[in-house]
């Protein structure tokens, strides 16, 4: 499977892999109330020698360090990363690159009002790319912290990502989307992920992204017979990344009735047809070996 890109590199500014779990790790990111915060110092005010460091680099024209210096924005104290990544216009760069990283940092700085900005992002910007990296922000913008539950005030994010997920024209943006989706857990968009994981010209990583959103928003609790078929309806899928995804989801389930006798099928299914090395494993671990 070609491995798709953006703005002319690989696709790993999401810092997501499916060698196994797929999502990205948890941020420790903790969300702050920007009322709380100041706003918009003035530069000669700012506290931390860091923040006009990266200022600095940011207002460069040196792309190398614009874009560490967006990897080390998320260190800065709240209210300080968001007024140096505005004070620098990197959210306006006529440099693609650095645009797109900048709107994906957007979302690690864990100011929440700030969605508004990456939802208009995800619904207007002409580039696949900045919408894509939309779509990422908004999940680690919005994602619960650990213990808490469904974060308030996410509707109008959810409903742009459950827009972009089934109708963005383009598969990146729609992937990217659907990611996010599962990592905002609100059983809200249960149906829409549904029709993804149903749709099989759906490409793979849609599929897979699909399969993982589901285990996500649907715990023990939640789980129906509607939405265990199907997700078990893509167990004889012929891309690895997608039964790989089964497999995990299933795990999630693993005190339903059916769930065990499921993977054992998969398990023997997979040595004789699918003679994937990363789907057995997967089922080793999840099996318990």
């Amino acid at each position: 499977m070609n491995v798709p890109t953006f703005a002319g590199q690989p696709f790993c500014w999401f810092n997501r892999s499916y060698s196994g779990l797929p999502i990205r790790p948890k941020s420790s990111t903790t969300r702050y109330d920007a009322a709380k915060l100041p706003q918009r110092r003035p530069r000669a005010q700012l506290i931390s020698p860091n923040a006009e460091s990266l200022l600095d680099d940011l207002c460069s024209e040196s792309q190398a360090r614009q874009l560490v210096a967006l990897v080390h924005l998320s260190s800065l104290p709240p209210g300080e990363g968001i007024w140096v990544l505005r004070k620098s216009d990197v959210l306006t760069s006529r440099n693609l690159q650095v645009r797109v990283s900048a709107f994906a940092t957007l979302g690690k700085l864990g100011i929440r009002e700030e969605g508004r900005t990456l939802i208009v992002a995800l619904e207007s910007d002409p580039d696949h790319s900045i919408r894509a990296a939309a779509a990422s922000g908004l999940g680690d913008l919005l994602r619960p912290n650990d213990g808490e539950g469904v974060v308030r005030g996410q509707g109008d994010a959810l409903e742009a990502l459950v827009r972009a997920a089934e109708q963005d024209a383009h598969f990146i943006v729609r992937y990217a989307a659907l990611v996010s989706v599962g990592e905002l857990g609100n059983p809200a968009a249960l149906d829409a992920v549904l029709r993804v994981v149903r749709d099989l010209s759906a490409p793979a990583l849609e599929a897979t992204a699909a399969v993982y959103a589901i285990g996500q928003l649907a715990n023990d609790d939640a789980l129906t017979g509607e939405i265990l078929d199907a997700v078990s309806a893509r167990a004889g899928d012929r891309e690895d990344l997608v039964r790989a995804a089964v497999v995990r989801t299933l795990g999630r389930w693993s005190n339903a009735n059916s769930v065990p006798e499921l993977l054992q099928r998969m398990k023997g299914d997979e040595k004789r047809f699918g003679q994937s090395t990363h789907v057995q494993a997967i089922l080793d671990d999840v099996l318990g070996g």
